[in-house]
């Protein structure tokens, strides 16, 4: 039964990722192509494909096609392709038994991958040292190395790699558990084949899990579980029929046979072994008539003794005595070998020894050479190191003055972009208020441009001239009006005239507005409530809030209604003051309060006495207000009065 477990295990320490078996005319195709290719770089994958292919039929063939690949390889620096073959040549060593090489030659790829940071062929540079170490009988080390490649597959999730690393670790725990029956050992044994089946299965459902299954029935029936067995051993001989893989299927057969044995199903055990029979005659596997002789000479002698406690899966006592006897005498030899080598290598030390001596003296003035080469090095790195410095302090330094003059630049651009800006808005708004102005100051003079022209042509009579002048005068009136707000209003447009800024105390300014209006006041019977704080004191251009105050009260008092109050007072929020004049007049609609302060919809609405107006006096407000940092609003229903309100910062409250 030993071979049936040489068989699963070279079924595994084999699975490196090339091609298991080759045609010869496949071989003969890439000799021909290798033959007619001028491109050394194509005929370098030729030659890899041809010993990847072949290595399993002819190792020294493979090794000395792999060779010559690997020649063209460094006389063209393909790197990557030189690797794959330095790691081809390691499995042909492995197949040559040259396990030295093998191992050499895989710890040189291992290298070579770490200083890629190629994770996926470290892992199986890992797997590869394990192989060789488990073929060379050194199970320990094997297991060492198959961990490290399973950490290392695990942590990149390289499920395929982790499969086969289960498979080959579970084949050395079976082979152990196979060997000496222990409990502890069958138990490890068991626990890996399971966790190989389960991780296939969930991660890997390709994976071929026959050899896993043979194994296990193999191990459960060294620990006497015939069920456990009956099932891994069936599963078995079900996945191989469904595969065609009738090498597999006779080593599970087998198992099966011996099974049948152990449950006293002798006739059934007889028919296997026919079964068994026939499939090698119809594979060609005449082979394993030989490896299976034993099996079939124990069933044969079981079934006629009807004996079910043979011991199926043990060598006789003969053949076993026989490999005890055969390992003393290898053991011999390797003490005789032992020995002789450490004769021979105590004479090299003491020829070498001389040499050493002699090497010493050299090997300490390379040193010191060695030594103030580098102080030198050094030396020079450090003053280079210290002039880059110096060099990148000043560069960032010129670096900082010229984002700083940029973000000058940048600031002055917008300074210079909003006073354009600004600068366009007035000259708009002056060109509309003299157009206005112009417009409003041709009435009157037209009027009476037109009265003097036709008194020259005829009598007017003394009531049409009155009347005439009448009018001509209430024109003159209004453009008066006009004139004032636009003197004071072309005053704070001047230069040479600043704002003021002075403390203004609110109150006195509503009440010396409230007698210079208190004729109007009386004439319409209205009542000017003033509720502003004797307190109330801001900070602005005392002539421009004079000017703000005055017009809107004239404007409250214009379109009230006869007999109704108009109130002035201030309410203070979180963030600013407000002092408003609120009236109960005829109000304003939504279409004039959106044109309220527009110059380009200039129109003046007729009081509730048909008072007229230049509809300049809120223009002139805003702006007036707009240069002392503060803004005016309005809200108002038609029919009801309206409020305006005057927002004042809290900075500027005193």
């Amino acid at each position: 039964m030993k071979l049936v477990f040489y068989f699963l295990l070279w079924s595994v320490l084999l699975a490196v990722p090339y091609p298991l078996l080759a045609q010869q005319t496949a071989a003969d195709s890439l000799l021909a192509k290798i033959d007619k290719e001028p491109s050394d770089s194509l005929k370098a994958v030729y030659y890899y494909k041809l010993a990847s292919t072949t290595y399993l039929q002819d190792a020294n063939r493979a090794q000395e096609w792999a060779n010559k690949g690997m020649q063209l390889t460094k006389e063209r620096k393909l790197k990557d392709l030189d690797l794959d073959f330095l790691n081809l040549s390691g499995v042909i060593y492995l197949k040559l038994n040259e396990y030295d090489k093998s191992i050499e030659t895989h710890f040189k790829v291992l290298k070579l991958r770490e200083a890629k940071g190629d994770k996926k062929g470290m892992v199986r540079a890992f797997m590869n040292i394990g192989n060789v170490f488990n073929k060379s009988g050194d199970t320990k080390q094997a297991l060492r190395y198959y961990q490290e490649s399973l950490t290392l597959a695990e942590q990149i999730r390289d499920n395929q790699s982790i499969g086969n690393l289960y498979n080959n670790i579970s084949n050395i725990y079976s082979q152990d558990a196979l060997d000496n029956g222990k409990p502890d050992a069958i138990k490890q044994a068991v626990q890996y084949l399971l966790k190989t089946i389960q991780f296939a299965k969930k991660n890997v459902p390709d994976q071929d899990l026959s050899n896993t299954y043979i194994l296990l029935s193999y191990v459960y029936l060294k620990d006497d579980k015939l069920e456990l067995s009956k099932k891994y051993t069936d599963l078995a001989v079900a996945l191989t029929d469904k595969t065609k893989d009738k090498l597999a299927g006779s080593y599970a057969r087998i198992n099966r046979a011996n099974i049948l044995v152990k449950q006293g199903l002798f006739e059934e055990a007889t028919q296997e072994v026919a079964r068994i029979k026939k499939l090698i005659r119809e594979s060609g596997l005449d082979y394993l008539n030989d490896e299976f002789s034993t099996d079939f000479e124990k069933i044969a002698k079981a079934v006629k003794e009807k004996d079910t406690s043979v011991l199926l899966t043990d060598k006789d006592s003969l053949l076993r005595v026989s490999e005890e006897e055969a390992g003393l005498q290898r053991l011999k030899v390797r003490e005789e070998l032992r020995e002789k080598y450490e004769s021979e290598k105590k004479d090299l030390e003491n020829k070498n020894l001389l040499l050493e001596n002699r090497s010493i003296e050299q090997e300490a003035n390379r040193i010191k050479i060695l030594w103030v080469a580098t102080g030198a090095i050094v030396l020079i790195l450090a003053m280079l190191f210290v002039l880059i410095r110096k060099k990148n302090h000043l560069l960032n330094e010129e670096r900082e003055r010229l984002l700083e003059a940029n973000e000058e630049i940048r600031q002055q651009t917008e300074m210079i972009k909003e006073q354009h800006r600004s600068l366009m808005e007035a000259e708009r708004f002056r060109s509309r208020i003299f157009s206005v102005v112009s417009h409003d100051l041709r009435a009157p003079i037209s009027t009476f441009q037109s009265l003097l022209s036709f008194s020259k042509i005829a009598e007017i009579p003394p009531e049409d001239i009155r009347s005439s002048l009448l009018k001509i005068g209430h024109e003159v009136n209004i453009a008066s009006t006009m004139l004032d707000e636009l003197l004071v209003w072309s005053a704070g447009q001047m230069s040479s005239e600043e704002l003021r800024l002075v403390p203004i105390e609110v109150r006195e300014i509503v009440q010396s507005s409230q007698l210079l209006f208190q004729e109007r006041i009386t004439m319409k019977s209205l009542a000017l409530i003033n509720d502003i704080s004797d307190t109330l004191v801001v900070q602005g251009d005392r002539k421009r809030f004079e000017f703000i105050i005055r017009n809107l009260i004239s404007n409250a008092i214009k379109f009230s209604f006869t007999g109704r109050p108009i109130t002035i007072g201030a309410e203070q929020s979180d963030t600013e003051l407000q002092i408003y004049v609120k009236d109960e007049g005829v109000g304003m609609s939504e279409e004039q309060l959106l044109s309220l302060k527009s110059i380009s919809t200039k129109k003046s609405h007729p009081g509730t006495w048909e008072e007229k107006g230049t509809g300049l006096g809120l223009l002139l407000c805003d702006d007036f207000a707009a240069r002392m940092g503060w803004s005016i609003s309005v809200s108002s229903q038609e029919g009801f009065g309206s409020i305006f309100y005057i927002h004042i910062p809290l900075s500027d409250i005193r």
